[in-house]
C-alpha cells in the first residue's frame, strides 16, 4: 500500500509558486534596452489578446447559430486548462494574466455550445454523443494535468519561457484540429474561415 500511495504523490506535478515568483521578479528587474520595447510589446500583446477572444466570441455566436460547435473538443479542454494555468496559477505578469482569464471565461461558453450540440455532430457515434459531457470533463483533468505536469518539469530549467513553450503545441493541435473537424464534416458548421 505504502508503494502504491509513493507512485501516486510522483504522478501529481509539483507547483513551483515561490520560483515562480522569483522569476518574476528577475524579469521585472530587468531594464528594458529603450523605452519602446515595453510599450510596443504591450500594444501588440493587447492586440492580440483582444483578437483571440473576439475569435472565441465569434466561434461561439457561430456555434449556436449553427448549432454545433467551432473548436474540437480536445483543443477546447487543451485552450482552457492552458489558458486557466497561465491566468491564476503561474501568471506570467499582471497585464497577461488578465487577457488569459478573459479567455479561460469564454472558453466556458464554447464547453456551453460543445456540451449542448455536441451530440449531433456525434450521432454516428452513440458512446461519444450520449457521454460528451464525461469525455469533456476528463478532457479538461487529463490536459490540466499535462500542462501542470510539462510545467512542473520544465520550469526549473527554463523558467518563465514556458509559457511560451507550452503554447505552441497548443497552437498545432487548435489549427491541425480545426482544418480535420472541417475536412471530416465537410462542412464549416460552427467556425468560419472569417473568424480565423
Amino acid at each position: 500500500m505504502e508503494r502504491i500511495y509513493a507512485m501516486a504523490q510522483t504522478a501529481i506535478p509539483t507547483i513551483h509558486s515561490d520560483e515562480w515568483d522569483r522569476l518574476r521578479d528577475v524579469a521585472f528587474a530587468w531594464e528594458p534596452p529603450n523605452d519602446f520595447v515595453m510599450p510596443v510589446s504591450n500594444a501588440l500583446s493587447a492586440i492580440c489578446g483582444l483578437l483571440w477572444a473576439a475569435s472565441y466570441v465569434l466561434l461561439t455566436i457561430r456555434a449556436f447559430k449553427d448549432r454545433s460547435y467551432g473548436m474540437p473538443i480536445f483543443a477546447t479542454c487543451y485552450n482552457v486548462t492552458w489558458e486557466t494555468i497561465y491566468a491564476f496559477i503561474y501568471p506570467p505578469d499582471p497585464f497577461n494574466a488578465v487577457f488569459f482569464a478573459l479567455w479561460s471565461i469564454t472558453d466556458i461558453f464554447l464547453f456551453v455550445a460543445t456540451a449542448r450540440y455536441g451530440k449531433h455532430e456525434w450521432a454516428h457515434s452513440p458512446l461519444v454523443a450520449g457521454n460528451l459531457p464525461a469525455i469533456m470533463i476528463i478532457g479538461v483533468i487529463s490536459a490540466a494535468w499535462m500542462q501542470l505536469a510539462l510545467a512542473s518539469e520544465f520550469i526549473p530549467f527554463i523558467g518563465r519561457e514556458i509559457v511560451f513553450f507550452s503554447s505552441w503545441p497548443l497552437q498545432i493541435v487548435l489549427g491541425a484540429g480545426s482544418l480535420m473537424q472541417m475536412l471530416s464534416r465537410d462542412s464549416t458548421r460552427g467556425q468560419s474561415i472569417h473568424i480565423w
